[in-house]
């Protein structure tokens, strides 16, 4: 799968195998849909690498933290993102 610019640090896959989530040192998250070989979806809400990313059983809450120190929970029904808190060291 090509898109990302950088390192991909990241990954979550869901339980079907069919979709995927990457973060990266571009500052970007990935939705890929894997069957068709394509990114469906880019956030760009961190201003640093992503470096960790979890999912609610759902697959409808992202939540990702990375070297900017913020942990944001984004929305994948709406695509809004909200600060959910700020570290004083990278996450």
């Amino acid at each position: 799968l090509k898109g990302h610019t950088d390192n991909i640090k990241s990954l979550i896959l869901n339980k079907d195998g069919n979709l995927c989530i990457s973060g990266s040192s571009d500052f970007t998250i990935k939705v890929w849909d894997i069957g068709q070989q394509r990114c469906i979806e880019t956030f760009s809400i961190h201003d640093d690498s992503i470096f960790t990313m979890a999912i609610n059983e759902e697959w409808t809450k992202l939540y990702s933290g990375g070297k900017d120190r913020k942990i944001l929970e984004t929305d994948l029904k709406s695509f809004e993102s909200t600060l959910i808190y700020e570290e004083k060291e990278p996450i």
